[in-house]
């Protein structure tokens, strides 16, 4: 039945706010022995407070600091090498696999003692860390990203997530996207 599964959704999303419960997470740990992939956004990869599968980090806790930026280290036609903004919450990360897209911090928390004419505080790339790493079993991006293109309404989610998507699909991604009419360059 895993494999069947699999081989129909070669790929799901965990969307944010939400922790694997004792029905969800046997099943989908039968997905991914049957070779199926996971794209996990914020703490929707874990069970009982721990990381269910590899995803190539493991979850730390809450950054303190919003709004806080990501760089993606691939291509993306929306932004070259720019921090994109990210207004929902955001997790700090111990890679364990390969990070695809970074996390910078902003240079201080806009507040009562620290004004910055801006709605944002500026980028600090002196301080970058892991936002999105991939492991055997799938993707890990540690913003609640579905939370950000919903409340906000930004694309950055949207420019950062679809190129993720193409790359766990791998040769099966252009068709899945044509029948979403989506696409990973464009948006």
């Amino acid at each position: 039945e895993a494999s069947e599964i699999s081989n129909k959704y070669p790929l799901i999303v965990l969307a944010d706010n939400h922790e694997l419960d004792d029905e969800e997470y046997p099943r989908l740990a039968e997905y991914v022995k049957g070779g199926g992939k996971i794209l996990a956004v914020g703490k929707s990869a874990l069970y009982k407070g721990a990381p269910a599968f590899d995803l190539g980090a493991k979850l730390l806790e809450l950054d303190t600091y919003s709004p806080t930026y990501i760089r993606p280290k691939y291509e993306i036609a929306a932004a070259e090498d720019t921090a994109l903004a990210v207004y929902s919450e955001v997790y700090d990360i111990e890679p364990t696999g390969e990070v695809l897209v970074e996390k910078i911090t902003p240079y201080f928390r806009r507040e009562g003692m620290h004004y910055c004419s801006h709605n944002n505080t500026p980028a600090d790339y002196g301080k970058v860390s892991a936002a999105v790493t991939e492991g055997r079993d799938g993707i890990l991006l540690a913003a609640d990203l579905f939370t950000d293109y919903c409340e906000v309404g930004s694309l950055n989610p949207k420019v950062t997530v679809l190129p993720l998507m193409e790359r766990l699909l791998g040769d099966e991604a252009q068709a899945y996207f044509e029948a979403l009419k989506l696409s990973p360059t464009r948006g």
